[in-house]
């Protein structure tokens, strides 16, 4: 070869060399921003890992990946932080399963030690349905479906509020004022028995300058290796008013020794009526041995982990959900227990199980302890104390006959071509958890079941993700105005 040819050979070489190194540099850095990863089944790239857990899907078909279980999650895999993610999904479901009331969510995992997910709405068959039956006013990303009335705008409508029975909301926060007529405090304290284990949040109410008085009884079990702090928050119309924090008990093994326990008070004086909001946020290893109030009316939010009863003969909840599970991961709480007047019975550990209710209010009389109850609703240990301040939800158990006159949602209908269904949801990823570059994503389709033995599935055909965030010009514009 000439001494002509290999110099043509090293530029030729070392112009690809450097295309190389622009490319890798430039996929690491997105200097202008905004990058698009789009997710096939059959070929999901570098970037994405794909849907799992196995269990929960079905074969590829065509390239589609069908959806048997509930929940999946998928990961994205990102060079750099962005600040904004729009997700779209291509989807369809199976001709032989009434889809009327399916619904599908998808969210961003925001906490990784609680696996906490902000969910966005995908499709909401209940909505779909009502947007042919009921009048419908779309108004600044707010849809307002009405029975009757055709109403003219939003502002019309919260000016002449009908009764809040009529109302039900779907992904829709609302600071309608719930109160209790003729609310009375407890004169003395009450001690709330039932110990329950890990994270829990529950609703209490408030009379007008009342004061706000909790003290938590915590037990750390230490049969996992790692810290376990405690953190609890009260909120007051979704704003964090206070909060109080308890450090690890310095055991960080798994030995199992376990400590004196310790306590978290709030005592405040004096504070507005209303619904107020606690959260407490704890790892597995945590148990709260006792709960001290001076509160009447106090719920708990969507999922409870009971692990001992306050009554020798039994355990007793109260629950507004028309949709309940249970399941259990110790073998000594397997049993049969009831709900109202019916018998169930829990045969295996790491199963749910789920069952309806008609009841306004059920009872669940459970003979063990360490059960995980789970509903749409709220739980409490007396009916007396049972209350819901959130409207009625447009959920998988939501009948289009209950005596609801109103659906305010925020939602986009999905579009239909070619038999596939498009919809999508915005997140801001500014909030969400990433860990070794990645994102962390749920796809929510409440009550489909792998185990059920019924041909019923969603099938997904392409996930695409616009990711959005600061340019190379936004980051030196930020340092130059720091200097």
């Amino acid at each position: 070869m000439s001494r002509l040819k290999v110099q043509k050979l090293r530029f030729w070489l070392f112009c690809i060399l450097i295309l190389v190194i622009f490319v890798l540099f430039y996929l690491a850095i997105i200097p202008f921003g905004s990058v698009l990863y789009v997710y096939k089944p059959w070929n999901n790239g570098s970037f994405w890992e794909k849907l799992s857990p196995d269990s929960r899907l079905d074969k590829l078909v065509e390239g589609s990946q069908r959806i048997i279980g509930n929940p999946v999650y998928i990961n994205l895999r990102t060079s750099r932080p962005f600040d904004i993610a729009n997700i779209k999904i291509k989807y369809r479901f199976s001709d032989k399963v009434k889809i009327s009331n399916r619904i599908i969510e998808i969210g961003s995992l925001v906490d990784s030690n609680l696996w906490r997910y902000d969910l966005k709405p995908i499709h909401n068959g209940v909505l779909n349905k009502l947007k042919n039956k009921w009048n419908v006013l779309e108004d600044h990303g707010v849809m307002l479906f009405s029975r009757n009335a055709e109403l003219l705008n939003l502002e019309d409508f919260f000016q002449n509020m009908p009764n809040l029975s009529e109302i039900a909301l779907y992904n829709y926060k609302h600071d309608f004022d719930f109160k209790i007529k003729n609310h009375r405090p407890l004169e003395s304290i009450k001690t709330i028995k039932n110990s329950l284990k890990g994270d829990y949040s529950f609703y209490f109410y408030v009379g007008e300058k009342e004061n706000i008085f909790f003290d938590f009884l915590f037990t750390d079990l230490n049969q996992s290796k790692g810290i376990d702090p405690v953190v609890i928050y009260l909120y007051f119309k979704d704003q964090v008013i206070a909060y109080q924090k308890l450090d690890d008990d310095g055991v960080d093994n798994d030995s199992g020794i376990i400590k004196t326990d310790r306590s978290l008070k709030f005592d405040l004086a004096l504070m507005p009526g209303g619904v107020y909001k606690i959260e407490v946020r704890a790892q597995e290893d945590i148990i709260s041995k006792k709960i001290l109030t001076k509160h009447n009316k106090l719920s708990f939010i969507n999922k409870i982990w009971i692990v001992e009863g306050g009554l020798e003969e039994g355990i007793q909840v109260f629950t507004d959900s028309k949709s309940i599970s249970f399941n259990t991961v110790n073998p000594g709480s397997l049993q049969v227990f009831k709900l109202n007047d019916e018998e169930f019975a829990i045969k295996k550990t790491y199963k749910q199980y789920s069952m309806s209710a008609t009841n306004d209010v059920s009872r669940i009389f459970l003979k063990k302890g360490d059960i995980i109850l789970a509903g749409d609703g709220v739980f409490s240990f007396s009916k007396k104390a049972l209350m819901n301040p959130n409207l009625r939800k447009v959920n998988v158990n939501f009948k289009i006959n209950h005596n609801v006159n109103y659906v305010l949602a925020d939602y986009s209908i999905p579009k239909f071509l070619d038999g596939w269904y498009e919809s999508s949801a915005k997140f801001d990823l500014r909030r969400s958890y990433r860990e070794n570059g990645k994102y962390n994503f749920l796809i929510s389709i409440p009550g489909l079941k792998a185990d059920d033995d019924i041909e019923d599935w969603v099938e997904i055909k392409e996930i695409e993700v616009e990711l959005s965030g600061k340019s190379i010009y936004d980051w030196f514009r930020e340092k130059i105005n720091s200097i």
